[in-house]
């Protein structure tokens, strides 16, 4: 009987044990969802995350791209520029100051940009001066051909660049250029 009783014990205290084990089967059954739903969650947040920074990378680059295309177009001009008040400092030493201040009206008065006008003086005036004509001669004939030159694409309704390579042209001893202005 002694043996009965140990083995009762036996069997209620392994009753408690074995509730315990249920109940901790069962705590583990439910944070195991708990944990599983929270992995959902969690990568459904990293995806939703995902396409907002993909959304912010697209946005953002095109506008920084653009910023970095103008940056590199505003320094291309201002070499360009630069570039032509060289050639128009070396051209004309003594009235290159007066060429770079009538630069500055000929966007207003005949539709030619400062760059545009100062490299197109510069190149006829070098070519002048290397003609043997003066270098005041050489100032006045090339302003007065850059304003021809707005005068006239205006007048025949094509671009200031285009009129400008016909004149040029035809000061360098192409005829045919000057044939299809008229």
């Amino acid at each position: 009987m002694e043996l009965f009783s140990i083995f009762g014990r036996i069997l209620l205290k392994d009753n408690g044990v074995e509730n315990k084990l249920n109940s901790v089967t069962k705590k583990a059954e439910e944070t195991s969802l708990t944990i599983s739903k929270l992995g959902e969650k969690t990568q459904s947040f990293g995806e939703s995350l995902s396409k907002v920074g993909k959304s912010l990378f697209t946005h953002l680059t095109l506008p920084i791209g653009a910023a970095a295309g103008a940056v590199v177009k505003f320094a291309d001009k201002s070499s360009d520029l630069y570039e032509a008040q060289n050639v128009v400092e070396n051209t004309f030493k003594k009235s290159a100051k007066a060429i770079e201040a009538w630069t500055n009206t000929t966007a207003k008065s005949a539709g030619i940009s400062k760059t545009s006008s100062s490299q197109w003086v510069g190149f006829m005036g070098a070519m002048l001066k290397s003609s043997g004509v003066s270098e005041k001669a050489a100032a006045n004939m090339s302003k007065n051909l850059v304003q021809l030159t707005g005068d006239m694409s205006s007048f025949y309704n094509i671009s200031t660049s285009d009129m400008w390579e016909k004149i040029r042209s035809g000061i360098s001893g192409e005829t045919e250029p000057l044939i299809l202005a008229a």
